[in-house]
């Protein structure tokens, strides 16, 4: 989630025992979109997250979590619509017991953002939502949310084994200024499980996780499930000196959800309103000293045609950074990335592109 891309060379102080860790993540994102028919329309991003993370004692973390952005949406055939603002700030803590073995973690989404937005902000956030388009502030405000959550890990010589509990507590707002009715999310509960290998040239990161959806309510009532959702992903790094292969695939699942029927009882939608996803992307790392390394990538987005042969999605990248720590207390990551695809089953051609700054200091 901090790092854009992941690398090798990023983890060389991930092992460090400081008190406070800052993330500074300043991104410019950029896409065009033209359909046949109609006018090309665009929308762009610029945003700034921080993450500060807090070590009072060996066992105890404690994250805070904000961001600022202003988004700019033109439709094509009128003037320009925005949304800027500052997010939800976010704040978990986390400890661990019996040798790191056991983690428990809580959390709150504390609604200091901008959740009430005017009929132009919902529409320029409707696109920003998209997650084909992959904004990094792609909502502003909800409402107040708990999560928590168990872990438990063991190590067997160079492998390592986990599961964990989650449950997330989806908290009411009002989505709009014009309406005093309030959405509540459903909650969720998740489970995951990893599979890891780190030997001296070869990491194997593998995981399977499965999420529960609730049922989503409008103005008390109940109005929708949402799918639930199975995820698989492994990660392959490869390390001989000075180099370093990445490979990282996740196939995403999500089932049919359920809508209230005539007689107002859920029922599964007759076809799948979703397409599987199936994201695939490949980083080199050449670390030129200790100090500093590039990273050339590429990858690519499928999302299938759902029940209903629509929203099918095709998606590549092409990028690279260089990565740059001139001490050992801070990392600098420059990156860029540009994109080209379609969506909506090839109705909507897509080009874009989008860099920034991951600027990381450690005390």
């Amino acid at each position: 989630m901090i790092m854009s891309e992941f690398a090798y060379g990023q983890s060389l102080s991930a092992k460090s025992s400081n008190t406070f860790n800052a993330y500074l993540l300043p991104y410019f994102q950029n896409w065009k979109m033209t359909s046949e028919g109609n006018n090309d329309q665009s929308i762009s991003q610029f945003s700034i997250p921080l993450f500060v993370n807090i070590r009072p004692i060996e066992d105890l973390r404690i994250w805070l979590v904000d961001s600022f952005s202003t988004s700019s949406f033109d439709s094509g055939d009128v003037e320009n619509k925005g949304l800027s603002g500052i997010s939800d700030t976010k704040i978990k803590a986390s400890y661990s017991m019996f040798d790191r073995r056991f983690l428990v973690t809580l959390g709150a989404n504390l609604p200091l953002g901008k959740g009430k937005l005017t009929n132009e902000e919902f529409e320029v956030a409707n696109v920003l939502y998209n997650e084909i388009l992959g904004f990094r502030v792609n909502k502003l405000g909800g409402g107040f949310d708990i999560n928590a959550g168990l872990g438990y890990a063991e190590s067997f010589g160079p492998w390592g084994l986990s599961i964990s509990s989650s449950f997330l507590k989806r908290g009411s707002y009002q989505t709009t200024k014009d309406s005093k009715v309030k959405y509540k999310p459903g909650d969720e509960i998740g489970v995951v499980t990893a599979l890891d290998m780190v030997t001296d040239t070869l990491i194997l990161n593998g995981d399977l996780s499965y999420i529960y959806y609730g049922k989503d309510k409008f103005d008390g009532e109940d109005s929708y499930k949402e799918g639930d959702e199975i995820k698989a992903r492994l990660i392959t790094t490869y390390r001989l000196s000075p180099v370093a292969v990445s490979l990282s695939i996740t196939d995403t699942i999500r089932m049919k959800s359920q809508k209230l029927d005539l007689d107002g009882k859920f029922v599964a939608e007759e076809k799948n309103s979703h397409g599987n996803k199936l994201d695939i992307n490949l980083l080199l790392q050449y670390l030129i000293t200790r100090n500093l390394s590039i990273s050339p990538l590429a990858g690519l987005t499928l999302m299938a045609d759902n029940g209903y042969g629509e929203n099918g999605a095709f998606i590549w990248n092409a990028g690279g950074a260089i990565q740059y720590l001139p001490t050992k207390n801070v990392i600098l990551n420059l990156n860029a990335k540009s994109l080209m695809g379609n969506m909506k089953s090839g109705d909507i051609e897509l080009s874009g592109f989008e860099t920034g700054i991951v600027l990381i200091a450690r005390f």
